[in-house]
């Protein structure tokens, strides 16, 4: 050691003088002998002042703590980093056979997990994906025909010439009875309109038929004649086949009634089957999917429009404006992915098979322009009329990408389309064992719709006339199956913010969890070192007390 030539002054009492990181007066050798240890704010001998540096450089209480900090961090780190990446060199070392076979199964874990968290991707068909033709048209077009029709189409069946139908819901079941009803009456009922709720025109002239003039056949009065045209609303129906009432649609839109329909949909696949030899042609799948795509929108209706937010019931002590508006609204429903994944979310085909029923309503449509052009929208009311007609010259002027495909417009079914109407009348007879009404209704409605829309697939030939509850089924199946394609998209955007918001509640859980490691790495760490220091203390004052004896 040194020796010191200062003479030796009074030991320095004050702390922050002779304290180092431990917070006591170490001890620390500074290189002078003459005992009174260093002085840490200068990095030299305590009292004399000679030059030596200190042994142990001097940190602020502030740098102490951040530095104790970082080294509890990096040991944090270390323990969470250091077993993935001996993972990840054990998997090097393995096959990338086996590398992809633990991928797959992190992916399909994960994916699992997010099922039974309802988070899933909608798995739109390789159709959809790859923007491929349906009869010459591109889904994606088809899509944004989609979304043209709906805006026009959601104000025209408010206005009454498009919103009243007239309906036969009670012709008896002709085959033999299922033994299903409804779970939930409430939901199933529909509220028919009083007489004084049914337009004027309407009550003066029930049958009301639209022509067009410029056509020289009607191919409708052609299958009337065959008797391949169904009279599905039961318009003609015999007096002791029920009786015609009218409906406001707004009123009973289609919603989730808890009628599963199994029985019924079974029947309606196998009344509708055709020799397997037939089954192979195109034009019995394009009748397959026209059936399933039906099915379909309802699925996705019954999806949107699933679970009832209040107690709302037929009577309640409301006006029936209030009532119907807020009914047409759907504020009194909310939707449900359990229902969407169960019917249609997992099921590329049948999202395939919506879109291609869809496609061929609106081909009917552009088919019949001319004849949807002779309606004058007249339900007695002046200013509601002015503007349905308006707004079907909306509808009818608007460029869609369906009209304008001349491959789309040709015949669909020129080879078996007799066939195809034959075993779609047997759909008519199965609706009337529904005991489901609301289900009823709208399974007449759209099987309407579908009608004409297969009558307009079977020739170059067009119809020549329509009745108005016709054009009403048409426009409003329309409007269903525009409205269930969108729905799907929504649920598709819905399920995009709740994977994102389960990845970052995930990622919040995993730093709340890495924040209590961490913190009792810490503590666990900085009881350790003051177990180590007091240690260290207890020494040294055994070293001076036996100095002291000494």
């Amino acid at each position: 050691m040194n020796t010191c030539t200062t003479p030796k002054l009074a030991k320095v009492k004050s702390p922050e003088d002779s304290v180092c990181d431990c917070g006591c007066d170490c001890g620390c050798d500074c290189g002078c002998d003459c005992g009174y240890g260093c002085n840490c704010n200068t990095n030299l001998c305590n009292v004399c002042g000679c030059g030596f540096a200190c042994a142990q450089k001097y940190r602020p209480p502030r740098a102490r703590r951040y530095s104790r900090v970082v080294g509890n961090m990096k040991i944090a780190l270390m323990s969470f980093f250091v077993p993935l990446l001996l993972f990840g060199m054990f998997l090097k070392m393995k096959e990338s056979t086996h590398l992809m076979s633990y991928g797959d199964k992190v992916k399909k874990t994960f994916n699992d997990m997010l099922l039974y968290f309802n988070i899933f991707d909608v798995k739109f068909p390789t159709s959809y994906i790859n923007n491929e033709k349906i009869l010459g048209l591109n889904v994606r077009d088809i899509e944004k025909d989609a979304y043209t029709v709906y805006p026009i189409l959601k104000e025209l069946i408010q206005k009454d010439y498009f919103r009243v139908f007239k309906v036969n819901l009670h012709i008896p079941c002709k085959l033999q009875k299922l033994n299903e009803r409804c779970k939930e009456m409430q939901k199933c009922s529909v509220c028919e309109c009083e007489n004084d709720e049914i337009p004027s025109n309407f009550r003066t002239n029930e049958i009301e038929i639209i022509e067009n003039k410029m056509s020289q056949e009607d191919l409708k009065k052609t299958f009337i004649e065959s008797k391949l045209y169904k009279d599905i609303l039961g318009n003609y129906a015999s007096d002791n086949e029920g009786f015609l009432s009218y409906v406001d649609l707004a009123y009973n839109s289609p919603s989730y009634t808890a009628y599963e329909g199994r029985n019924i949909w079974n029947m309606i696949y196998r009344e509708n089957c055709f020799p397997k030899e037939q089954n192979e042609c195109e034009e019995m799948n394009s009748f397959y999917k026209i059936i399933s795509g039906m099915q379909s929108s309802i699925a996705a209706l019954s999806s949107e429009y699933h679970n009832l937010k209040n107690d709302f019931v037929f009577g309640d002590m409301q006006s029936q404006n209030i009532l119907k508006n807020d009914y047409f609204k759907k504020l009194n429903y909310d939707y449900d992915i359990s229902f969407f994944k169960e019917k249609l979310g997992l099921h590329p085909d049948r999202i395939e098979n919506l879109y291609f029923t869809f496609a061929i309503l609106l081909r009917a449509l552009c088919r019949l322009k001319s004849l949807f052009s002779q309606c004058t929208c007249s339900s007695g009311c002046v200013e509601n009329d002015k503007e349905a007609a308006k707004l079907l010259n909306d509808l009818l002027d608007n460029s869609y990408n369906a009209c304008s495909s001349e491959e789309f417009l040709e015949p669909l079914f020129p080879i078996h389309g007799k066939e195809i109407l034959s075993k779609f009348m047997n759909i008519a007879n199965i609706l009337d064992c529904v005991p489901c009404v609301k289900c009823r209704l709208h399974g007449k409605l759209k099987t309407t719709a579908l009608q004409i829309a297969l009558v307009e697939g079977v020739s170059n030939e067009h119809i020549g006339s329509l009745e108005r509850n016709e054009l009403t089924a048409l426009i409003n199946a329309l409007y269903y199956f525009a409205d269930s394609i969108l729905i799907v998209n929504k649920f598709a955007e819905r399920l995009k913010l709740k994977r994102t918001l389960f990845i970052f509640y995930c990622m919040s859980i995993g730093f709340f969890f890495f924040l209590i490691v961490y913190s009792v790495i810490f503590i666990t760490v900085r009881n350790y070192k003051k177990k180590k220091e007091k240690k260290k203390e207890k020494e040294k004052k055994k070293e001076k007390e036996k100095q002291k004896l000494n």
